[in-house]
């Protein structure tokens, strides 16, 4: 198992209430890259994702 390391970004939805006129950022996290094939994230895959706090795990849901 290999450990990367990620940074929370601030993210906006592209989609913004009338009710709401300055966007409100939301944590974003990015993951790409060739490594995640060698796990069996395939383009296409659902993917399942377990919440908890300070954790996520996320699976391969139709591998």
């Amino acid at each position: 198992m290999e450990n990367r390391t990620l940074k929370v970004r601030s993210g906006f939805y592209d989609y913004i209430p009338k009710r709401s006129t300055t966007p409100v950022p939301v944590p974003f996290i990015l993951l790409k890259g060739y490594w995640l094939q060698t796990y069996n994230f395939k383009i296409g895959n659902a993917v399942s994702v377990q919440a908890e706090i300070n954790q996520l795990i996320l699976s391969v849901s139709n591998p």
